[in-house]
């Protein structure tokens, strides 16, 4: 004769908990998201890109390692409500302070979660540049990542991957 013991109602409190604290311990140090009072955002960064300082301007920003910055401006983009991303970007360089190097090599308009936006690529030899600009409800964001080619586009798809977690404040 073979005897089986199911002791369900004891085994299963404990898997619910090994579960839970399974869970929480993988949790417990990625949390990588900034709530940044200063410049007005949450957003997730890239993995491994924290948050070196917030500058009060004007315009407030926040620098993160790996050349990524974001620039808070009151204000709209009127160009890119119009889908004009060529004036959007001038009106952007003049209320950001932002030196861009040359002419976007790429530039096309969409929405995130937090906005419309316009997207400009600019690069050399050396170095590739990628700008974001956010529109908000009466304020926008300059979104930077300043980098070197190499592995600039890799860097480019972490960053795209995060837009998506930037919010206004």
């Amino acid at each position: 004769m073979r005897v089986t013991h199911s002791l369900p109602h004891v085994v299963a409190p404990f898997r619910r908990v090994l579960v839970v604290a399974t869970v929480a311990a993988s949790c417990a140090g990625c949390s990588r998201g900034v709530d940044s009072a200063l410049v007005g955002f949450v957003f997730e960064p890239p993995r491994g890109v924290k948050l070196i300082h917030e500058d009060p301007g004007p315009p407030p920003r926040a620098t993160f390692e790996g050349g990524l910055e974001i620039r808070a401006v009151k204000g709209t983009l009127t160009g890119l409500a119009r889908g004009d991303l060529p004036s959007a970007l001038e009106q952007a360089m003049r209320e950001t302070g932002l030196t861009l190097p040359g002419t976007p090599r790429s530039s096309k308009g969409g929405t995130i979660p937090a906005g419309a936006v316009g997207r400009y690529e600019f690069g050399d030899a050396r170095t590739g540049t990628l700008l974001y600009l956010v529109q908000g409800d009466g304020r926008y964001f300059a979104v930077t990542l300043t980098a070197p080619k190499t592995g600039f586009d890799r860097r480019v798809n972490a960053l795209e991957l995060s837009m998506s977690t930037l919010r206004f404040r």
